[in-house]
């Protein structure tokens, strides 16, 4: 099975294909596999981003990657960029492109070329973690008692539920208080479901915060109907978090330094060569056992 790299090769991995037009070996032995009709395990897209050298999925390292992969003819399903960076990739034969348009578009036309789905620059849904991991579910016929207690053990607000034939339901503190409060005997999962919210995996994650916000959850899913996560209030409010957090910080740093540079050094001393920074930081906060500019 493809793994990540160790981090004894990473560093020559990052300068050997990052740099250069050399395509990663084992690249190179799944598409020899698939060619040859052999199943490939699923890999993740920190394994696949580690055979490039790389953390990260940076504009220029995702064109590489698709650039190689594109060579070799193979791609990767869903795309590497729309799902969560632990997520599976299923790598197989690249589907032949067929060009539907009429005539090409000239610079004269008028009319601007439409974005592929490779150059949508969207923050997809199934990049959230919660969006990639399969939910508890309960079952329709279990009894209320065992879908509270997964509530309560768990410390969920509510359980997806997936009928027989595939329809996705939802069971939660709400739907059985509501019941309750109607004054209803209550004893199976299946009295007490509602319809369950649910959106793409590809979809734009703005597009799933109004349906959160005003359900505190969505149920997300693959093209072929199958349930892949939930992402709930929480999950939303972390992930902004993470967002936020590298922005949030370099203005709290500004801050501090601001009152710091502020008519504290003249117009010339601004523009001091480095290499003599720590000795004007060092006359300005003699005070300072380190000074702050080194």
């Amino acid at each position: 099975m493809f793994q990540a790299l160790e981090p004894a090769e990473f560093a020559q991995r990052s300068a050997d294909y990052l740099g250069g037009n050399s395509i990663p070996p084992e690249l190179h032995e799944i598409a020899e596999r698939l060619k040859n009709g052999q199943r490939v395990e699923p890999i993740s897209v920190r394994a696949l981003l580690s055979w490039f050298g790389a953390f990260r999925r940076g504009s220029w390292i995702v064109a590489k990657i698709r650039s190689d992969m594109g060579k070799l003819g193979i791609e990767t399903v869903p795309d590497l960029e729309s799902t969560y960076i632990d997520g599976s990739l299923t790598l197989g034969i690249a589907s032949p492109v067929v060009d539907v348009s009429p005539e090409p578009l000239t610079k004269d036309s008028g009319v601007k070329e439409p974005l592929d789905d490779d150059d949508d620059p969207s923050y997809r849904v199934g990049r959230l973690e919660s969006a990639s991991k399969a939910p508890l579910c309960a079952n329709r016929l279990d009894p209320l008692a065992r879908a509270v207690t997964d509530m309560l053990f768990h410390d969920y607000s509510q359980l997806p539920v997936v009928t027989e034939d595939g329809i996705l339901k939802v069971i939660s503190w709400k739907s059985i208080g509501h019941r309750l409060a109607l004054g209803r005997a209550v004893d199976r999962v299946s009295e007490c479901l509602d319809e369950a919210r649910v959106i793409d995996r590809e979809a734009s994650l703005f597009e799933a915060i109004s349906v959160i916000v005003e359900n505190d959850y969505v149920l997300v899913r693959e093209g072929d109907n199958k349930l892949t996560g939930i992402v709930t209030a929480a999950d939303l409010a972390l992930e902004f978090r993470k967002m936020s957090e590298p922005y949030l910080l370099i203005g709290e740093i500004e801050n501090h330094i601001r009152p710091l540079v502020a008519g504290g050094f003249s117009p010339e001393e601004l523009v001091t060569p480095l290499s003599e920074v720590p000795q004007v930081c060092s006359s300005k906060f003699p005070t300072l056992s380190t000074p702050v500019c080194s």
